[in-house]
């Protein structure tokens, strides 16, 4: 098997890549925004807290809420020219490739811990570093068919 891909990436899509792979840490400080919320909610109606106090828990929350997401946003506008590239994307028996201009990267279907399927791209995991996603949009129906018979087999 022989798939070869070619696109550029967009920041939407990458920052939806960044979140499912990072979905974990951000349920955590969402929950922990929502309990400052409510701490801060509990702390007012039951008049344990001043109204500063509680104004303050309420903004401590909602910050800690959005925090993730601000500063992925941050990261990938700051640094655009390079998230915002031309990709190249190899799969083979062997494994499967990403390249840009600046990076390479090879994966060996061994070293692949997950798969994940979203709507929009396949991301072959092997570490919380080491990550090659692939955007089915550049991909044909007949290769994506290939490619997932060949995932299902493999995996």
């Amino acid at each position: 098997m022989h798939i070869s891909a070619h696109y550029t990436r967009d920041l939407k899509r990458t920052y939806r890549v960044a979140t499912r792979l990072r979905r974990g840490t951000f349920r955590l400080f969402r929950a922990l925004g929502v309990l400052l919320v409510v701490l801060a909610a509990l702390g007012a109606w039951s008049a344990a807290f001043s109204a500063g106090t509680a104004v303050a828990y309420a903004v401590l929350g909602i910050i800690v809420c959005v925090m993730p997401d601000v500063s992925i946003w941050l990261t990938l506008l700051r640094n655009r020219a390079v998230f915002a590239v031309d990709v190249d994307v190899e799969v083979t028996d062997r494994g499967i490739s990403s390249s840009t201009a600046t990076q390479s990267t090879t994966l060996e279907w061994g070293k692949v811990r997950r798969v994940l399927d979203t709507s929009d791209c396949l991301i072959f995991a092997a570490s919380r570093f080491q990550v090659v996603t692939l955007y089915k949009a550049a991909l044909t129906p007949t290769q994506l068919s290939q490619l997932s018979a060949f995932l299902d087999a493999r995996i």
